[in-house]
């Protein structure tokens, strides 16, 4: 299989929470790295 982009990036959006994954291809098996940060709600007084 060729290789079009050898870093590339996800993220999957919630409302607690919002994770990131970073795949980075080389020679070889590609490098993960997950990293989850939460979400801080927002209050506006009505």
């Amino acid at each position: 299989m060729e290789v079009l982009y050898p870093r590339c990036c996800g993220l999957d959006v919630h409302k607690s929470a919002v994770t990131a994954c970073v795949l980075i291809g080389g020679s070889g098996k590609p490098l993960k790295h997950n990293r989850r940060f939460g979400c801080t709600r927002y209050f506006q007084p009505g």
